[in-house]
């Protein structure tokens, strides 16, 4: 069960913040005809497991998802997007112009697009931006 509960820490498929206390963090993974839950209390950008358990249904609670950042910059014709505030980030170039931003373990924290406006539109002002957004 040891693997179980750090595979579900590394990649839950949601993560809630308890009702109760908002450093302690319930991350779920399907285990067969449950979910388990590895209920975690965050600290200080430290954490420990208080305790794990399967259940039939995930319980409420806050659906911890973090803001999202985007910021176009008119000069460089850059679109920045990340998950979370704006911080130091490993940068790895992926090919057709996006940029992914890392942090030190690996994970994704935002991406850049390179010249996200075709040049024959930077020549006028740009009143809009192509970008959608939708809230599911």
């Amino acid at each position: 069960m040891v693997e179980e509960v750090k595979a579900t820490l590394s990649e839950p498929i949601e993560v809630r913040t308890s009702q109760d206390d908002e450093n302690v963090f319930l991350y779920y993974r399907i285990h067969g005809k449950y979910y388990l839950c590895v209920v975690a209390r965050h600290l200080n950008d430290h954490g420990f497991i208080v305790t794990s358990y399967l259940n039939t249904k995930i319980k409420e609670g806050n659906l911890d998802m973090e803001k999202i950042t985007i910021t176009y910059d008119k000069v460089g014709n850059t679109l920045d997007i990340w998950f979370g505030k704006p911080r130091k980030a490993i940068c790895e170039e992926i090919g057709g112009g996006v940029i992914l931003k890392k942090d030190r373990s690996g994970k994704i924290i935002g991406f850049e697009k390179l010249n996200y406006v075709k040049q024959n539109k930077m020549k006028n002002e740009i009143a809009s931006l192509p970008l959608e957004v939708n809230v599911i």
